[in-house]
């Protein structure tokens, strides 16, 4: 999969369980200086960014 490009993210998954997960996305390569900085998703579907900016602004 993927484009043969540079990475935008790097993504880690932390806190797995059998049951609970939580998937981060860390900005890189272009994506650095991101305002929203890191994106997390858990296995309940809650997103979270973090940064101070609203959720809705950086997940679209």
């Amino acid at each position: 999969m993927g484009g043969g490009g540079p990475a935008t993210y790097n993504l880690t998954i932390n806190a797995a369980t059998p049951t609970a997960y939580i998937i981060q996305a860390v900005p890189a390569g272009a994506q650095v200086n991101d305002p929203c900085g890191t994106l997390s998703l858990t296995q309940t579907g809650a997103k979270g960014v973090s940064t101070g900016l609203p959720i809705g602004q950086c997940w679209r």
